[in-house]
C-alpha cells in the first residue's frame, strides 16, 4: 500500500518530467540557437547567413571569393563576430568566420587609421593586400606598400615590394587604394608618383597612379610605368582594374582626366604593357562627372555608374549608362530618370544589373533603396525588393562565382535585421532565362566565373590536411586540390597503424582498422567516428568527380588517440541538440526526486 501511495505521485511526476524533457528536445531541435529561416523573396535578406553574428565592427571595403564559396574580407574592422582579425578575414560561406585562416595571430595593425583598403585573392589561393597599415601579426611590415598572405593567412616573406610615396608630401601615406592580380602582374594603385625600392634611400624611379609588379615584387619592366594616370598637374589613382574577355587587355577606372599625357575622362582600356589601347575611343568617353562604378557584361558592353548628367552632351544619360566597346553610348538603354550616384554595379548571368550606392527615387521606386535589380535594357525589376535602409554612398555589391548576391559597407541594420556590414541578399532566377557564359562583376576582386570546361579531368589531391580531436572522433579539414578537375566529393579516411593493426577483427563490431567519412562540394570537412583510444592513426584525403578519384593526401606522421579524451560542449547541430533535450530531462528529474524526498522528509 505504502509503495503503491509513495510510488504513484512518483511515477507521475517522473512520466512529466520525461514528457517535458522530449517537449524541450523537440524545441531545441526545431529553434536552433542563432539560426532563423532564410526569407524566399527576392531582395529580402537572407538571415541564414551569419545567423546572430556580430560580423565586423567596421567598414568592408573589399571583398573576394574562392571557388568554394568562402568569402574574403577586408577593411577598417578590427574583429568578426567578435574574434580579433584585424582588417581581414575569410569567412566560411555561411557568414561564420573561418577559423582555419591566421585564427588569433590577429591580423593587420596600426596605431590609428586602419585600412586594408583592396585584396586580391590568386587561383593558388595567395592573398595580395594594400591599404594603412604598419604590421601584420606582430611583424613590422613598413607602410604604403604591398603585402602578399599565403592561403592559411600567414605573411608570404618571398614577396618583397617596393615603398610607394607621394613627393608633394614625402615620408607621408600614398593612399593605397587597388592591388589587383592579372596574370602574371600585380597591378597597384594609389597616390604615389615615386617608388623607392628595399633598403634604399633614393627613388628607383617614377610613376603616376599605377604600376605593375612580379609575383617576386620587383617592378615589372614591360608593363613598367608607362600609365601615368593624371589629374591636371596631380596624381591620380585607380579604383578598379577589369580584365578584358578574349584579351590580354584591361580596363581601368579611377579618378583621372588623363593618362599618359593623352585625354582620357575617368575609364580607359590598356594593353598588358600599359599603353593606351585603340579599341575604347578616350576621345568620345567624355563624360561630365566622375565614374564611382563599372561592370563589364559578356558582350562586351560596359555599364558605368557615377555622379554624372551628360555623357558626350546627351544629357538623359544620368547616372547610370551603358556604352559600346568603342565607348559610344547604348542608346538601347534607359538611363535613371533623375540624378543618382551609382557606386557599385554587378551584373548576373541573367544579364540582370544590380546597383548600389546613392540610388534615391531615380529608377522609379517610391522611395530610396539601398540596391536595386534592373533588367537588361536598364528598366526596374520590380519583384528584387530590398528595405529601405542603408542608402549610403560606401555601400558596394558583389556577386558570388555561383551569382548569389552580397551587399556590403558601413550599415548595422538592412531595414529592420541587425548586420555585420555584410549580407546575402536572396535572388532567384529567372524562369525562362538563357543564361550568359560569364558573370562580369564591378567589384576588382571577383573574378569572372567560366563554363567547366568540356573535358573533365580528376581532381589533385586535396592540400592542407588537418584533423582535430574530440572524444573517439576527429573532424578531419583540408583545403581545395591546386591541380586538376573541380572535386565533387570527397573521403577522408583513419587508417591503425602499428603492431595493433595486424590484430585487429576488421568485421568486428567493436574495432577497425580503418575508418572514413565522406562529404559532398563544396564541404572541406567531415567526422570520422569510432577511434580506439591509445591508438595511432594515419589520417588521409582523397577528392573525386565523375572523371575519377585522386591520389590520397596524407598528414605527415599518424596521430596517437588519447586513451581518454575529456568531453568538451557539443557545437550547434543534433549533437547540441540531444545534449539540451537530455540535459533538461536530467534536471528536471533531479528537481522531482529533491522535491519528493522533502515531501516523505
Amino acid at each position: 500500500m505504502t509503495s503503491r501511495h509513495h510510488g504513484g505521485p512518483l511515477g507521475r511526476l517522473s512520466r512529466t518530467t520525461i514528457a517535458i524533457g522530449v517537449l524541450l528536445g523537440a524545441l531545441s531541435f526545431a529553434v536552433t540557437p542563432g539560426v532563423s529561416q532564410a526569407a524566399s523573396v527576392d531582395g529580402a535578406v537572407d538571415t541564414t547567413f551569419n545567423a546572430s553574428g556580430l560580423g565586423a565592427n567596421g567598414t568592408i571595403l573589399s571583398v573576394a571569393f574562392t571557388s568554394d564559396e568562402k568569402i574574403y574580407i577586408a577593411g577598417e574592422f578590427t574583429s568578426y563576430n567578435g574574434f580579433s582579425v584585424g582588417g581581414i578575414a575569410r569567412l566560411n560561406p555561411n557568414g561564420n568566420l573561418d577559423l582555419t585562416f591566421n585564427f588569433q595571430q590577429a591580423g593587420f595593425a596600426k596605431n590609428s587609421g586602419l585600412r586594408v583598403a583592396s585584396i586580391s585573392v590568386d587561383s593558388d589561393g595567395k592573398i595580395y593586400a594594400v591599404g594603412s597599415f604598419t604590421s601584420y601579426n606582430g611583424t613590422t611590415i613598413g607602410q604604403d606598400n604591398v603585402v602578399r598572405l599565403n592561403a592559411d593567412g600567414t605573411l608570404d616573406t618571398a614577396f618583397i615590394s617596393p615603398r610607394f610615396e607621394s613627393s608633394n608630401f614625402p615620408g607621408s601615406a600614398a593612399s593605397m587604394s587597388l592591388v589587383k592580380k592579372v596574370g602574371d602582374l600585380v597591378l597597384v594603385s594609389g597616390g604615389f608618383d615615386t617608388i623607392y625600392t628595399t633598403a634604399n634611400p633614393t627613388p628607383s624611379t617614377s610613376a603616376n597612379g599605377l604600376v605593375a609588379l612580379t609575383t617576386s615584387g620587383a617592378i615589372d619592366t614591360t608593363f613598367g610605368v608607362n600609365a601615368r594616370l593624371r589629374d591636371g598637374l596631380s596624381t591620380s589613382m585607380a579604383y578598379n582594374v577589369i580584365p578584358v574577355s578574349n584579351s590580354t587587355d584591361i580596363y581601368v577606372q579611377g579618378s583621372f582626366k588623363s593618362v599618359n599625357s593623352e585625354a582620357a575622362f575617368f575609364v580607359t582600356r590598356l594593353k598588358n604593357d600599359g599603353t593606351r589601347s585603340t579599341e575604347y575611343n578616350n576621345a568620345i568617353s567624355l563624360p561630365n562627372n566622375s565614374i564611382s562604378g563599372i561592370a563589364v557584361q559578356s558582350d562586351g558592353k560596359l555599364l558605368f555608374g557615377g555622379n554624372f548628367t551628360q555623357f558626350n552632351g546627351v544629357t538623359t544619360a544620368k547616372g547610370l549608362i551603358r556604352v559600346n566597346p568603342d565607348a559610344t553610348l547604348d542608346t538601347s538603354f534607359t538611363s535613371p530618370a533623375s540624378s543618382l550616384i551609382a557606386v557599385s554595379l554587378a551584373v548576373d548571368e541573367n544579364k540582370r544589373i544590380y546597383v548600389a550606392g546613392g540610388i534615391g527615387t531615380g529608377f522609379g521606386t517610391s522611395s530610396s533603396r539601398a540596391i536595386v535589380r534592373l533588367n537588361a535594357d536598364g528598366s526596374l525589376d520590380s519583384s528584387f525588393d530590398l528595405p529601405l535602409s542603408p542608402v549610403g554612398y560606401e555601400n558596394k555589391v558583389a556577386l558570388s562565382p555561383t551569382g548569389k548576391v552580397f551587399i556590403y559597407g558601413n550599415f548595422t541594420k538592412l531595414g529592420d535585421t541587425t548586420l555585420g556590414r555584410i549580407a546575402r541578399i536572396s535572388s532567384s532566377a529567372p524562369q525562362s532565362s538563357t543564361p550568359s557564359t560569364s558573370v562580369p562583376s564591378s567589384e576588382p576582386n571577383v573574378g569572372v566565373v567560366t563554363p567547366p570546361p568540356a573535358v573533365v579531368e580528376a581532381p589533385g589531391k586535396p592540400t592542407n590536411i588537418k584533423v582535430v580531436l574530440k572524444s573517439n572522433q576527429a573532424t578531419v579539414s583540408w583545403d581545395l586540390p591546386t591541380t586538376g578537375g573541380a572535386p565533387s566529393s570527397y573521403t577522408a579516411t583513419a587508417t591503425l597503424v602499428g603492431a595493433r593493426a595486424a590484430s585487429v577483427d576488421a568485421v568486428s563490431k567493436n574495432a577497425s582498422s580503418t575508418l572514413s567519412c565522406s562529404a559532398s562540394a563544396p564541404a572541406t570537412a567531415c567526422v570520422i567516428k569510432g577511434l580506439q583510444g591509445g591508438q595511432k592513426y594515419g589520417f588521409s584525403v582523397s577528392a573525386a568527380n565523375v572523371a575519377g578519384v585522386s591520389p590520397k593526401a596524407a598528414v605527415a606522421k599518424p596521430i596517437a588517440i588519447p586513451v581518454s579524451i575529456p568531453e568538451t560542449l557539443p557545437e550547434t547541430g543534433a549533437g547540441y541538440e540531444m545534449w539540451l533535450m537530455l540535459s533538461a530531462a536530467a534536471l528536471l528529474l533531479a528537481v522531482g526526486v529533491a522535491m519528493r524526498r522533502g515531501q516523505l522528509s
